[in-house]
């Protein structure tokens, strides 16, 4: 059997006052018995957003930061959209594809980037070309 370091973890919340522990075989505090109980969503969460998902490479950890709020907004976006539309594309395979699609959010920086007198990568034009954008 594979033994973890013991390491301390400090934990806030504003569910949990007290430190009372669970006299069980791991001997977990009742907040850290919680996470685990309830930690499934955010790597659920976490899988999705991988799937589609704006992050770039980049050495500024406020702009990775900002990407990856973006990927959680647009997921927490999609997540109501189907709520209050449930018909929506009801037979469509890529469903989160389309809507994030259909979002676009970045659309106006295209245009604006498309008409730019600046010689394109053939992949970049490609690119733009595909989301129905003419390049100049």
């Amino acid at each position: 059997m594979h033994q973890r370091k013991r390491k301390a973890v400090a934990l806030l919340s504003t569910k949990y006052h007290d430190a009372t522990i669970y006299e069980d075989e791991v001997r977990n505090s009742e907040i850290i018995q919680h996470y685990n109980e309830t930690k499934g969503g955010v790597d659920l969460g976490d899988m999705i957003t991988n799937e589609y998902s704006c992050v770039r490479m980049t050495i500024r950890w406020p702009l990775h930061f900002f990407m990856k709020i973006i990927d959680i907004a647009a997921l927490n976006t999609y997540i109501l959209w189907k709520e209050n539309n449930p018909d929506w594309h009801k037979n469509k395979p890529r469903k989160r594809r389309c809507f994030l699609h259909e979002l676009m959010l970045a659309k106006p920086h295209i245009v604006e980037r498309a008409q730019m007198p600046v010689g394109f990568q053939n992949n970049i034009v490609s690119a733009i070309e595909a989301v129905g954008i003419p390049v100049t």
